[in-house]
């Protein structure tokens, strides 16, 4: 039996067919990674910075990222803004060990030059990752490529303070000072507090880095990755100020923090305190 489609019909489902193939095309896009050598090229070419993740393949967060947040268009969005480096841990320990991994993911962003400007050990939940890939291009306000740009156009160059080569990049974050040696007000507000608090415990203000994961954790709405972290480090901070507050956020840490090394610290925090 031969049905007759109207014409107008026809070529709404054609359009339609035709759209959707369109987004499928668009959304089954795989990013382009490259080699670090090959990104630190790029980068100078394009005034770019590099967006460095090292992950491995039997790491579950790491597969997370690939399956799950990378494919948030918001996320895409912001990752085609940068040169994109991935190196595999087990099979480029070398390369990982320039930059002193001590668990997987480590997500990194290098200026074009290769210096560090910021660090993200362990997973970070796709709400964190965008607010950073934001704030960091909105910092830097780096010059962004096309391929009509005259390469002779120079990138700024990360603060004096901020730049850490790659053959000498530590397990710190980098951190940001103003004329008077302290951070400025800018370099905090821009920053994720879980990196804010980081920075004060690098600096040893242990109080302050309890004072910004304690709004932090009161305002998370879900027992995710991020509160753990923030209690991870919470209770690090609490520890080192000799406050028992530190056994519960120690404990909840040694269970549900994102990465093998952390819960395990936290777990030897806990036994010397019950010591």
């Amino acid at each position: 039996m031969i049905y007759c489609v109207p014409m107008r019909l026809l070529i709404s489902i054609l359009t339609s067919l035709l759209l959707a193939g369109t987004l499928s095309a668009e959304s089954g896009q795989k990013l382009e990674w490259n080699s670090l050598s090959r990104g630190m090229e790029l980068a100078k070419k394009q005034h770019r910075m590099i967006y460095v993740q090292v992950v491995t393949e039997w790491c579950g967060y790491c597969r997370k990222l690939q399956t799950e947040d990378y494919k948030k268009a918001a996320v895409r969005e912001l990752l085609s803004r940068y040169v994109l480096v991935s190196i595999d841990g087990d099979h480029q320990a070398d390369v990982a060990n320039r930059f002193n991994v001590q668990g997987y993911p480590t997500l990194l962003v290098l200026s074009p030059s290769g210096d560090l400007l910021v660090r993200m050990d362990g997973y970070p939940g796709a709400h964190r990752l965008k607010q950073v890939l934001s704030s960091t291009l909105e910092k830097n306000k780096m010059a962004e490529a096309t391929s009509g740009k005259d390469e002779r156009t120079t990138a700024p160059e990360a603060p004096e303070a901020t730049r850490k080569s790659v053959a000498g990049a530590g397990e710190e974050h980098a951190v940001e000072k103003d004329s008077g040696g302290t951070d400025s007000e800018a370099s905090r507000s821009s920053l994720h507090p879980l990196n804010r608090a980081q920075k004060a415990m690098q600096s040893g203000q242990y109080r302050n880095s309890v004072r910004i994961l304690d709004a932090f954790i009161a305002s998370s709405e879900y027992q995710n990755s991020e509160l753990a972290l923030a209690r991870f480090y919470r209770g690090m901070s609490l520890f080192e100020l000799g406050d028992d507050r530190a056994r519960e956020d120690l404990h909840y840490a040694s269970r549900r923090a994102p990465l093998p090394e952390q819960r395990e610290k936290a777990r030897n925090l806990l036994e010397s305190i019950q010591e």
